[in-house]
């Protein structure tokens, strides 16, 4: 396949053929986490133009950023047709020390985000903490109850130095937040408006994983033209029928076996029992107005989990 012509915003195109290439890339899917990036990278990535990262989640921003832009670089796959690169990493959204950390380092990357009904989004991301042994609530509901506090605590942290006076942002400090951060993650219109005033609002394209189920042909298109490939080329769109990291891993039931801890049959079968109607209830009127700003933000009349249930 010949080279395309480079356009405003790509990457270079390469003469040599087979040669391996260190790049910055050219987009980011941020988040939201639990909302459907692993589906929508898996389509993109299948696009004839679009070099991917050697894994789907690198983590660069918040969990490796001591490693250096040199070592992020050589995370890419990029061979002479490719004209975008990029990687998925759910937490880069919700993050706000990472998110100033993207923008100071790749200040003109495209953004894809996509979101998902903040009640099924937390209580699926229950449930995978719960899977990874990082969730000693009892229930979902008591987590949900402890959360604030939890999120503040390590907020504290956060806020004092160490020792030697270095911030005390770490990721060991910080990662607790990812695991527990359930309704806090499903507040999206501060993060987005955060996005907004970091790179601008034309960089960023917001989906939602519910209108990507029900029209996935048309999400992906529009995913593929906010950062700069001809849809056409894609061909048949394949998405995973669930994401892949639905499952706990072999290895991690391994380990958690040996550590003598116990294992919830829906940590390897990938179900959980449904979220109590109280409960859903109770998380929709706390979303009510953050989801109104969010549509405000969108400019959209009304969103797609306002319309219907979830499961």
């Amino acid at each position: 396949m010949q080279a395309p012509q480079k356009r405003p915003g790509t990457l270079s195109p390469i003469e040599l053929r087979g040669v391996r290439i260190v790049v910055k890339p050219t987009f980011l899917i941020v988040g939201a986490q639990k909302a459907g990036t692993t589906s929508l990278y898996s389509a993109m990535r299948q696009h004839p133009h679009i070099g991917r990262a050697n894994k789907k989640e690198l983590h660069f921003f918040d969990r490796f950023y001591h490693r250096g832009m040199a070592w992020y670089e050589k995370q890419f796959r990029v061979e002479a047709q490719h004209v975008q690169v990029g990687e998925s990493t759910p937490v880069y959204m919700y993050d706000e020390l990472v998110r100033g950390r993207i923008a100071r380092d790749l200040p003109d990357i495209k953004i894809l985000a996509i979101l998902r009904d903040p009640v099924a989004r937390a209580y699926s991301h229950f449930w995978h903490s719960r899977r990874f042994d990082q969730e000693s609530a009892s229930s979902f509901e008591e987590a949900l109850a402890v959360e604030p506090q939890r999120l503040e605590e390590i907020r504290e942290q956060i806020r004092q130095p160490d020792a030697n006076g270095c911030e005390g942002w770490t990721y060991p400090k910080v990662r607790r937040s990812y695991w527990w951060s359930y309704a806090d993650r499903g507040r999206y219109v501060a993060q987005l408006e955060d996005l907004e005033r970091l790179f601008g609002r034309d960089r960023i394209l917001v989906l939602t994983l519910e209108e990507t189920k029900q029209n996935p042909e048309q999400q992906i298109s529009a995913a593929l033209e906010h950062i700069g490939v001809d849809p056409a080329l894609h061909g048949e769109y394949e998405l995973p029928r669930r994401n892949t990291y639905s499952k706990i891993s072999r290895q991690e039931t391994r380990r958690l076996r040996e550590e003598g801890k116990s294992i919830p049959s829906e940590a390897t079968d990938g179900s959980y029992p449904p979220i109590q109607p109280a409960t859903r209830e109770k998380l929709m009127d706390e979303f009510a107005e953050h989801d109104i700003r969010l549509k405000k933000w969108l400019s959209r009349g009304a969103l797609p989990w306002q319309s219907r249930a979830n499961d």
